[in-house]
């Protein structure tokens, strides 16, 4: 009789234990959608800056012979992003980015010019009401674009597809929240900035 009381209170633990994962898996997502705007740092634009050199420029012609008059400026990637739940722990979306870069020379002045458009998959590790702990991938094209300003002066463009960027994340607060995010990407190694939850959309 102890064997029964005890199999059944040990059962009973059981199946409360699994309750609230059930109920969990079970709840529908809510349509919530999730506005971001963010700014990054050092964004890795070395090997489309390479090609686009080895793509326009002849053999023989060296950049470096321009002498720099000023440091080389930049605004740093700012990015609008948007995202919705699909299901209890995953969101889509998209954002775009852009970024610019200027500096000038004894002959002139060269800037650049960068923007992507991308899809985006969130999974979210911990999804609490005021924190979550995420990881992000995007995917889509990249378009860089070098003005020289110089005694021959110059334009180029270049295109390309970027199959996938990995973000590290964690954001804080309800509907109003910050984010900060580490990873390699178009919106720079290290960003950060602001959002808002919007209000829930149609079932």
């Amino acid at each position: 009789m102890k064997f029964t009381a005890c199999l059944g209170i040990v059962s009973a633990l059981f199946l409360f234990s699994l309750s609230p994962s059930y109920c969990e898996a079970q709840e529908a997502p809510e349509k919530i959608l999730e506005i971001r705007a963010g700014w990054g740092s050092s964004p890795p634009y070395g090997m489309i800056e390479s090609h686009m050199y080895d793509t326009y420029y002849p053999d023989g012609v060296d950049l470096t012979e321009m002498l720099p008059i000023s440091d080389k400026y930049t605004i740093n990637p700012v990015s609008l992003e948007v995202a919705w739940p699909i299901s209890g722990r995953w969101d889509a979306g998209g954002r775009v980015v852009y970024n610019q870069t200027w500096q000038k020379f004894v002959e002139g002045s060269v800037a650049s010019y960068y923007f992507s458009a991308e899809a985006m998959i969130r999974y979210n590790i911990v999804k609490r009401e005021f924190f979550r702990l995420y990881a992000s991938a995007f995917c889509g094209p990249f378009v860089a674009t070098r003005v020289e300003r110089t005694d021959y002066p110059s334009r180029q463009t270049e295109a390309t597809f970027i199959p996938a960027e990995l973000y590290l994340g964690f954001s804080g607060g309800k509907r109003i929240f910050g984010f900060c995010e580490i990873g390699f990407g178009t919106g720079g190694t290290l960003r950060g900035g602001v959002g808002y939850r919007f209000n829930n959309l149609a079932p």
